[in-house]
């Protein structure tokens, strides 16, 4: 999406995606009462259920969360959560 709204371009997407091959990442498999608790957090502490699946995972694993985004330092900030800096 970003490519087609010309916010980057395909070669930094490739890079990326490079990069994200390279890492260990683990795959959490879903689990309905995690998926039960969504609508909670999101309620309590972000509008989507989107991000609160970020709060969610960061909280059960206990691992920072990494976002530039304002409403979810905030709810990161108020679930007491770790964050990663960019800087």
């Amino acid at each position: 999406m970003a490519v087609c709204r010309k916010r980057t371009v395909f070669e930094q997407v490739e890079k990326f995606l490079g990069l994200l091959a390279a890492m260990p990442i683990d795959v959490d498999a879903p689990n309905q009462a995690v998926a039960l608790q969504l609508p909670h957090i999101a309620r309590k502490h972000n509008p989507t259920n989107y991000d609160a699946a970020y709060l969610e995972l960061a909280v059960r694993s206990r691992l920072p969360l990494a976002t530039a985004d304002k409403a979810l330092i905030r709810a990161a900030s108020e679930l007491k959560l770790k964050l990663l800096s960019h800087s």
